[in-house]
């Protein structure tokens, strides 16, 4: 089996076994970054296709796979669906996605999961993406070689992922997953239950701060931001950009705390649910260092830093 992390700077690909007992084995792992410039993002599909081709060249990777949707085309919505005597449950899963995805239903590809009946009504997760966009996402996926045969936002396979990897964890946790345009905020608790919510900014926002400021490019700021945070070997940057990269970083992890805030007081408010004690950090924003003092800061409880498929036997 292979699964496609289709991401806003890079493209993973993971391929599985399955042995005797059923349990799935990480075979080969590899990764390919591009280009994220949001300038540009007009040629993200391209770029993705380009990226998947090296890849798939390079691993001699290809066949029939299932997509994790990145964060900033899938839009997933936690909704409380009253009971109805009347309706089943896929006619009540139609009516609350009319109502709470923020497109024309004849617009979007959609889905949902029923993950709890409350006996006062159904906790369902709605998951959906512009038809137009995820159609140019899996043509450029085809285009090098690989065949989708499911797709599911990136927030769900990282809940997938922690499930699979966790099986015996007794605590709640929270995983914070820093992308390049989104960040995951997974909350992961006992029998099943979880909630994410995806926030719309990622490691870009200090690549582009880092721009504002010195009047670069993307790709050069880019380059500086991993030379400053000690991403490459590269010769020390001068003071002047030192500040630049370290204020960008700054005000990132000042917005990324006020959002850990607001979601762990809206979990306290709520009896039943995920209340972590537990945070990992993973993605490629978790090489920050104030996103891991951030996290700190925030969660009273025990810290990691982990990578997901790493994690697979």
């Amino acid at each position: 089996m292979l699964v496609l992390d289709g991401g806003a700077a890079h493209v993973g690909c993971a391929r599985f076994t399955a042995d005797r007992s059923g349990r799935l084995c990480l075979q080969r792992l590899a990764l390919e970054t591009h280009s994220a410039d949001p300038a540009r993002d007009f040629l993200w599909h391209m770029h993705t296709q380009q990226a998947l081709q090296e890849l798939a060249a390079r691993e001699r990777l290809r066949g029939t796979c299932r997509l994790a949707v990145p964060g900033h085309l899938a839009l997933t919505r936690l909704v409380r669906a009253p009971v109805d005597r009347g309706a089943t449950r896929e006619v009540m899963m139609v009516r609350e996605a009319e109502k709470n995805i923020p497109y024309p239903i004849s617009e979007v590809v959609w889905d949902g999961l029923v993950l709890a009946d409350t006996g006062s009504g159904l906790d369902m997760l709605l998951a959906a993406g512009k038809a137009e966009a995820m159609t140019s996402f899996c043509t450029a996926v085809a285009a090098a070689g690989f065949l989708p045969t499911q797709a599911e936002p990136g927030g769900i396979a990282l809940w997938r992922a922690y499930c699979y990897n966790y099986q015996d964890a007794v605590d709640d946790a929270l995983v914070v997953d820093i992308g390049a345009r989104s960040t995951y905020l997974l909350f992961a608790g006992s029998k099943r239950r979880f909630r994410v919510r995806t926030l719309a900014f990622g490691g870009n926002a200090i690549t582009q701060a880092v721009a504002a400021q010195l009047k670069l490019d993307y790709t050069d700021a880019e380059a500086l931001k991993r030379q400053v945070l000690g991403a490459t070997a590269a010769t020390p940057a001068d003071a002047a950009a030192r500040n630049a990269v370290q204020l960008a970083q700054g005000q990132f992890a000042q917005r990324l705390e006020l959002e850990l805030m607001r979601s762990l007081l809206g979990q306290a408010r709520q009896t039943e649910a995920v209340q972590p004690v537990r945070i990992y950090l993973t993605g490629g924003g978790a090489h920050c260092p104030d996103s891991r003092n951030t996290s700190r800061r925030n969660c009273i409880c025990r810290f990691s830093r982990t990578t997901p498929c790493g994690m697979c036997n």
